[in-house]
């Protein structure tokens, strides 16, 4: 028997193992549309499963957020008393002031000490119903956010051309890895066949 086929089989199996590895990271997205092929209706593993992944993407994440009260606690970090301070002073400017001011008679006691003294009581009484309305805010949104629908939707609104363009991008050298591994374990899985032909006395050197 020639050597140079003994040779060939461990190269053989390598290229096999190395292909078959390429080709089923490819259908990971391709065909994007079915395909019928022998009566099978072949399609990408993510497009054929964009649906269910949208919707178990939504029920992870939605469980991790709000099982864990991350949106609460995030909420709940935000300082509001500068924010309703501004508020309270700038209904009291635009607001209430220029209301009394068209009121006669009563426009005329208006005038800036008063003023003041009216923004700073409203300033100290906003600040401390800060950590309430924080409170309050915080519980609403982790009640009333449908992050689950939200998060299914964004999935499978998808541009499946452009998730596996960033999806390559990212994993790369991971895809490439994986191909390498396939050819590596094909050449080991050949010399075996070989050494296993050669023992069983099918082949002879």
């Amino acid at each position: 028997m020639e050597y140079w086929f003994l040779i060939s089989i461990p190269f053989f199996t390598a290229l096999i193992g190395w292909l078959t590895n390429k080709v089923a990271i490819k259908m990971l997205f391709r065909p994007m549309r079915p395909v019928r092929i022998f009566g099978w209706d072949w399609q990408g593993l993510v497009p054929k499963r964009q649906s269910e992944i949208a919707a178990k993407t939504g029920e992870i994440v939605e469980r991790e957020l709000l099982g864990k009260h991350i949106i609460r606690e995030n909420i709940e970090r935000v300082d509001l008393a500068p924010y309703l301070q501004d508020l309270a002073a700038q209904l009291i400017d635009e607001g209430i002031v220029g209301f009394v001011k068209k009121i006669p008679l009563l426009g005329s006691f208006i005038d800036e000490t008063k003023l003041e003294t009216l923004r700073n009581v409203v300033s100290v009484e906003a600040a401390k119903m800060a950590p309430t309305i924080r409170s309050k805010l915080a519980e609403e949104a982790e009640q009333k956010l449908d992050i689950s629908s939200y998060v299914e939707s964004q999935i499978n609104s998808f541009d499946l051309d452009q998730l596996e363009r960033v999806v390559h991008q990212v994993a790369n050298k991971e895809f490439s890895t994986i191909e390498l591994l396939g050819g590596v374990l094909g050449f080991v899985v050949g010399l075996f066949q070989l050494l296993l032909l050669l023992v069983s006395g099918i082949i002879t050197l």
